[in-house]
This record gives structure tokens, C-alpha cells and sequence, in this order.
């Protein structure tokens, strides 16, 4: 299923924006814009053992489409000593759709859902040791263009604080502190980041 309303492949170079050239080949529609993604929530559960609920925006960055499958989306918890502390593909709404194309000047409102870690299924968000933390919300792709507007390349939203395991973070909470957050870039930026795991 494809909306129409609101990309990423293993980068050519590092940085927040790194582009990968589609075959000559391809006969999907290419796009100029890189999916910009807004962190706007992170909600502890109810229960001790469920998931992260994260709520975040996704609009295209230029004048042209651009289009996100739900499998390239990963979110990424951090810290200073680990910057890839827990690797995690987010859950949709089973109703939502596989492939999503944002228009440019509209922004689709997503939701989702982390609980374990991609390459440990034992090792989940609430089994981090306490402390502060940094989220980020990722988009990656394949090597070649599957549809219409994907961006082949790697991006990442903004930063979110994330507190695991202190009192004021408790279940049903805020897990987060948004007046701390840095605002997006809609701009590429110089290299900051090795890739991460996926």
C-alpha cells in the first residue's frame, strides 16, 4: 500500500544527508528532496515491560515528493560512551501504509512504538542503565530505487533527550524533555556521525 500525503540507502559518505545515485536504469520517479523527521514525543508505557510510544513528524525537504518505506525507519538511543546503545525498528499501526509519499509543504503525523533491540531481542529500551540518553529517529534505504520518490541516501531527525529509569521519567510520562531539543536542519550538514547499525 502507497500514501500520498506527508528513503535512505547505504550512504556514499558520511554525514546527516548522504546521497546514493540510482541505477540508470530505474524507472521510478527520483526526487530531489531527503525526508526531514521532527522527534515530537516519547511516552513512557503504562507498564514497566511495553514499549516506547514516539510520535514524530515527516515532511519532504524541497520542492518535490519524497517517499519512506516502514522498514528503512530505526530508532536510535545513545550516549556519550555508546552511540549506538540499542538499534531498534519502530512498530506502525497496522493500518498505516507500507510505503509513505509526503508532498512538498504537507507533513504526515506518524506514531510508533520501540520495545527490543534489533540484534538482541533480550536486550530492550527499559533494560538500559539509568540515565540520560539521546534519540534519534533514522531513515535508510536499499541500493536501488523500489518506488516512486525514494530517497537513496541516510538521514536522522533531531536530537531528543530520553531519561531511562529516574522518577521523574515514570510510566505514562514524558520520557523526555522537548525545550531541550535542537532545532532541525533542513540544510545537509558536515559529517557528524558514523552510520549506524541497522
Amino acid at each position: 500500500m502507497i500514501a500520498v500525503c506527508g528513503a535512505a540507502a547505504d550512504p556514499a559518505v558520511n554525514g546527516k544527508h548522504a546521497t546514493r545515485k540510482a541505477p540508470a536504469t530505474s524507472s521510478f520517479r527520483k526526487t530531489d528532496s531527503w525526508p526531514v523527521m521532527v522527534i515530537e514525543s516519547v511516552v513512557m508505557p503504562t507498564t514497566s515491560n511495553g514499549p516506547l510510544e514516539i510520535v514524530f513528524t515527516l515532511k519532504a525537504s524541497k520542492m518535490s515528493p519524497v517517499a519512506v518505506a516502514q522498514h528503512s525507519f530505526g530508532v536510535v538511543i545513545s550516549d556519550e560512551s555508546h552511540p549506538w546503545q540499542f538499534v531498534a525498528t519502530p512498530t506502525f499501526p497496522s493500518e498505516k501504509e507500507n510505503v509513505l509519499i509526503v508532498q512538498p509543504g504537507s507533513s504526515i503525523h506518524l506514531k510508533a512504538t520501540a520495545l527490543a533491540d534489533n540484534h538482541d531481542k533480550k536486550k530492550t529500551w527499559y533494560s538500559l542503565p539509568a540515565g540520560e540518553y539521546k534519540m534519534r529517529i533514522y531513515a535508510w534505504g536499499g541500493k536501488s530505487r523500489e518506488f516512486d520518490y525514494q530517497w537513496l541516501g541516510q538521514t536522522y531527525s533531531d536530537d531528543y533527550k530520553l531519561t531511562i529509569g529516574k522518577k521523574e521519567s515514570g510510566v505514562g510520562q514524558p520520557a523526555t524533555q522537548p525545550a531541550d531539543k535542537d532545532p532541525p536542519k533542513d540544510q545537509p550538514s558536515p559529517p557528524t556521525s558514523k552510520d549506524a547499525p541497522r
